[in-house]
């Protein structure tokens, strides 16, 4: 039987672990060295196999099954054959130690490559918890798992220092992770309203309202086109986002106006511009302002703009909050009575001729300016 020194075994071992045989094969166990002997001299073989268990397990929480699977999995099967040597050796021998040190060979290069991993990975680990951030994997979770298997493929070949494979494909990873954390940062900000677009369309803003859903489309290119340029500006996107939400659902609203308008028959056409006028002059009470119905309705907004301006700018030369304004305040007091009594005079009233119901009697223009698109 030819004799081998304990050191040169266990180089051996490693030397099948470095190259990833299938498992650790058995071999005649040596003589162990005087340092050896020395080290584990006071160690019950139990002692030795469940500190090595203790050495998984501790790997485990490293992570090294992420950062070195295949040398993790040599360590594991140093420790099966350390425990089956253990369990069928004679009283006094110590066969499990050449094992045991194949583990700690297998998992200090473990280690090892976790660390080159970390050092030359660093930019790929980044952008896998930037696209974790955006939620990727729940947009699309297929192109998530191939992505995240890429990076395990670069992995491997650190760990078998395939350097060669490793410097071609990590540039490409790089590119590929970056556009799609790009790409689903754009679908998270506009797809509520690519959704409100498609429901315009169901409701023919295209025909009813063309210059609205024109709008609403353009809104949502140029937004779409500038979160690509710059996805990392949170408040810029968020605000795109949300400028081609608004587009989307005002084509909407303005289709199902125009389309509800088309159906009024023409004399109740002058009730739907009073029910309007009746809106803007209960803005008037509230600031103020003497009855304006004696102009057009163009006209009638751009008072009630001018005068919200000036109360503005009343109230930063006081710089005091509206809410706590004198003036403000007296205001609004003011025009609660006169609703309030507004209000008391129409409940008074014990009969209405038709002609004299409020538009929302028979035709609620305000019902589908407001409500809310089919989910």
């Amino acid at each position: 039987m030819r004799k081998l020194s304990t050191v040169v075994l266990v180089a051996a071992l490693v030397s099948q672990l470095g190259c990833m045989s299938s498992a650790i094969k058995e071999a005649e166990l040596p003589p162990l060295s005087p340092e050896v002997q020395s080290r584990f001299a006071k160690l019950p073989p139990a002692a030795v196999i469940a500190d090595a268990e203790a050495q998984i397990k501790a790997a485990y929480i490293a992570q090294l099954d992420f950062y070195s699977p295949q040398y993790l999995k040599r360590a594991e099967e140093a420790l099966k054959a350390a425990k089956k040597e253990a369990r069928s050796q004679k009283p006094g021998q110590r066969g499990e130690l050449v094992y045991i040190l194949a583990l700690e060979a297998a998992l200090a290069r473990a280690a090892e490559t976790k660390s080159a991993v970390l050092a030359q990975m660093s930019d790929v680990f980044k952008l896998r918890d930037a696209l974790d951030r955006v939620d990727a994997g729940h947009y699309k979770k297929r192109t998530y798992d191939k992505l995240m298997s890429r990076i395990q493929e670069l992995i491997s070949h650190i760990e078998a220092e395939r350097s060669d494979k490793f410097a071609a494909k990590l540039p490409v990873l790089i590119e590929d992770m970056t556009e799609f954390e790009t790409h689903t940062i754009v679908h998270n900000a506009l797809y509520p309203a690519a959704l409100a677009l498609e429901e315009a369309e169901d409701v023919d803003a295209d025909d009813y309202a063309p210059r609205s859903f024109a709008k609403a489309e353009l809104t949502y290119e140029r937004a779409e086109k500038r979160i690509r340029a710059n996805p990392h500006d949170a408040s810029t996107v968020t605000r795109l986002g949300n400028e081609a939400l608004v587009e989307a659902r005002h084509a909407f609203y303005v289709s199902r106006a125009v389309a509800a308008l088309q159906e009024v028959k023409r004399d109740k056409l002058e009730r739907i511009v009073l029910d309007e006028e009746q809106r803007l002059g209960q803005i008037a009470t509230v600031l103020s302002i003497n009855p304006i119905y004696d102009r057009s309705l163009p006209d009638q907004a751009l008072t009630l703009v001018e005068a919200v301006a000036d109360l503005v700018k009343s109230v930063k030369a006081q710089q005091v909050p509206v809410s706590t304004s004198d003036t403000s305040e007296g205001k609004l007091s003011a025009a609660e009575e006169r609703l309030a009594g507004e209000e008391t005079s129409e409940v008074s009233a014990e009969q209405h001729d038709e002609a004299d119901l409020p538009v929302s009697e028979f035709f609620d223009l305000s019902e589908v300016l407001t409500e809310e698109p089919a989910k």
